[in-house]
């Protein structure tokens, strides 16, 4: 067999690099799931997104078209099918509607891709054609280290949302750190500064507190590893990438527990030590605190498990998870 071609509007570059030393070529394209069939002609397998909570208007179009080759279709859930968390009654209704997008995809051939173990086994359950396949870090650019400034510094990298838990950062966690270590720096920041704008007005001039509303990917990835610790109090998750890499600049993670890297990766490693059960915020406090003090005390240990972190998320960088996406487009293709 030839090389194997994906035309995909989910395609970072650290794995299209890596896919290549396993004969897979994938293009990018900025295009919905009815676009990426009319362009697809020359085309082996077709990858779309989802990881938008609303109605995939794309995916209910597309039970009415005709496509112009018997192409094999993968619908990437880039989101949970159902909520870790609920405490709205919106979540229950999220729960009951999501999961039908995916069973419309596969009434029209589509394999399901799932980046967690849980959403994975419930796709099984549901007779749907699944695959699970893991996100990667780019190790290149989130690089592992051990320099750590005096400050004892805690980040918070997550778009600002109720679900990322953001209300409990600013209205607790902060505050309690702020009261209990003197000598903190907290770091707050985020990719996109419209998402940044009223925590920025909330925060802003308050002492050992640094906020970053936009930084690019290389800057991002230094201020990541100066940091001790990951704050990650998120409701749900479908993965949890900026999980994976802090770990892979040496940041320990402090989360609630949710699906994707942190039940299927972490909780399965002394990793687990540092996730608390939502919404245990008092014992997500302790596990900050406990970190803190490793630092303060015994920084030798603290050094020992920045090691292991950043050894664990090795595992996971794009060069080896290309490896299971490459075994499994190769499977579906032959399937």
């Amino acid at each position: 067999m030839g090389m194997i071609k994906v035309l995909s509007n989910y395609a970072p570059e650290p794995l299209v690099k890596a896919l290549r030393k396993f004969g897979i070529i994938m293009h990018k394209a900025q295009a919905d799931l009815i676009s990426l069939l009319r362009l697809s002609y020359d085309y082996d397998i077709i990858y779309s997104i989802k990881s938008l909570s609303t109605i995939d208007r794309s995916l209910l179009k597309s039970l009415f078209m005709r496509r112009n080759k018997d192409h094999v279709v993968i619908y990437g859930l880039h989101m949970p099918m159902t909520l870790d968390n609920k405490v709205r009654p919106t979540h229950v209704m999220y729960d009951v509607l999501n999961p039908t997008q995916p069973v419309i995809a596969s009434l029209r051939g589509f394999w399901i891709h799932t980046l967690n173990l849980r959403d994975y086994r419930m796709a099984l359950n549901m007779g749907l054609r699944a695959l699970y396949m893991p996100l990667g870090t780019d190790t290149n650019i989130f690089k592992c280290s051990l320099e750590k400034p005096n400050e004892f510094t805690v980040i918070y990298a997550s778009r600002p949302a109720w679900h990322k838990g953001t209300d409990i950062l600013v209205n607790v966690i902060i505050p309690f750190l702020l009261k209990k270590i003197k000598n903190i720096r907290i770091v707050i920041t985020d990719s996109n500064y419209d998402y940044m704008a009223w925590i920025y007005e909330k925060l802003k001039g308050i002492p050992n507190i640094t906020l970053y509303p936009h930084l690019p990917l290389n800057e991002y990835a230094k201020v990541l590893s100066e940091a001790h610790v990951l704050l990650f109090p998120t409701r749900y998750e479908s993965y949890g990438l900026v999980v994976l890499d802090a770990m892979a600049t040496g940041v320990i993670p402090v989360s609630f527990k949710v699906r994707g890297f942190i039940e299927d990766v972490l909780m399965r490693t002394e990793f687990r030590d540092y996730v608390v059960n939502y919404p245990d915020v008092h014992g997500f406090l302790v596990k900050v605190m406990r970190l803190y003090e490793l630092y303060n005390n015994h920084v030798d240990k603290y050094e020992k498990l920045t090691i292991k972190a950043c050894n664990l998320a090795r595992l996971f960088s794009w060069d080896n998870v290309a490896g299971k996406w490459a075994y499994e487009l190769n499977f579906i293709l032959n399937k």
